[in-house]
């Protein structure tokens, strides 16, 4: 793995020591799990309920399978945006009232279905990620001022406490050694609704902050490389009235080099999210396109196409995955 170069503190160092030692500690004590077999790896999705153009049965969060597009529903429509757990198991997803998108809280559920989703935590959380041993979760709530909170908690929900990251940092991603978050910094932005942030990187205690990319932009960061050495985002062009008429996928090394176009529009079809394969050699795209017209803004009457292209990490070489024929989704992990 490409270090990131920065001075190792004392601080630094402990966390790290601290970080193997609770790895350790909770392979030991996963007992009867050890050596058990894990699940085949999904691509994890949404199909909203409210816009009333998928049957009831296809509404919610389904596990796909990445080589032939068969899936299965692991939890029911009022369940959205699937975080998988780091073994595959346990998939955090957030519940909302379906007539107003209300949040009712954060749940878990088995990645295969079989047992309800089980509320672990109040509120409106968002951006949540897993710990790299599946045992904490951080999560980011956010404040009446339009500030954040940052938390991390046992995977039961159980023994939260709050990190040490400024109010003016979202956590947006988590690297999977656990070492690095991406950071939206609202840090000299243009108003609390400001969609052209600047993205940092910083380890979980506050420490070690280096400005990655500049304000400036509207962009949606979509996660870290396993391998731990890029990042990618979502670069959205919008026209004078703020709309969302375009985009792109770009990365950048964690080092702050090596930024690239990753994937450009095509006709009017724009990605607008992705996820990496747990090997980190693909790259699930979801594609975007709709019929609406310039300078409109979209409605519950505008058409919406969404279809998942897998890209391998380089570039070279794509495939489209057939799935939910002409229902639309939201694509969000991949483990």
């Amino acid at each position: 793995m490409r270090p990131i170069p920065d001075r190792m503190t004392r601080r630094d160092a402990l966390a790290r020591l601290a970080g193997l030692a609770a790895v350790a500690s909770a392979a030991t004590s996963r007992g009867e799990d050890e050596g058990a077999e894990r699940p085949p790896a999904r691509i994890y999705v949404t199909v909203p309920g409210r816009r009333g153009e998928a049957p009831p049965e296809v509404a919610g969060v389904l596990a796909v399978d990445p080589k032939d597009g068969t899936w299965v529903r692991v939890a029911s429509a009022e369940y959205s945006i699937p975080r998988v757990s780091p073994d595959g198991r346990k998939v955090l997803c957030t519940r909302q009232r379906l007539a107003n998108g209300q949040p009712l809280g954060l749940h878990v559920c088995d990645a295969r279905g079989d047992d309800p989703p089980r509320k672990i935590a109040d509120g409106p959380l968002r951006h949540y990620s897993w710990s790299p041993d599946g045992m904490r979760i951080f999560c980011v709530e956010r404040r009446d001022d339009g500030g954040s909170r940052t938390f991390r908690m046992n995977a039961d929900g159980n023994g939260r406490d709050e990190l040490p990251i400024p109010a003016t940092e979202t956590i947006v991603a988590c690297s999977r050694d656990g070492r690095w978050f991406a950071t939206l910094s609202a840090r000299g932005a243009e108003g609390p609704l400001s969609t052209k942030l600047e993205v940092n990187l910083m380890h979980p205690d506050g420490s070690g902050v280096r400005r990655l990319l500049d304000a400036g932009e509207s962009r949606v960061v979509l996660g870290f490389s396993p391998d731990g050495r890029d990042l990618l985002f979502t670069r959205y062009d919008r026209d004078e009235n703020g709309i969302i008429r375009s985009a792109r996928l770009e990365m950048i090394g964690v080092d702050g080099k090596d930024w690239r176009i990753f994937l450009k529009p095509r006709g009017k079809a724009y990605p607008i999210q992705a996820a990496w394969s747990p090997d980190g050699k693909e790259i699930a795209v979801n594609d975007y396109e709709d019929d609406g017209k310039a300078g409109e803004r979209r409605t519950l009457d505008t058409k919406i196409t969404t279809r998942i292209e897998i890209v391998s990490a380089d570039g070279q070489r794509s495939r489209r995955l057939d799935v939910l024929d002409g229902i639309p989704f939201g694509l969000w992990d991949w483990r």
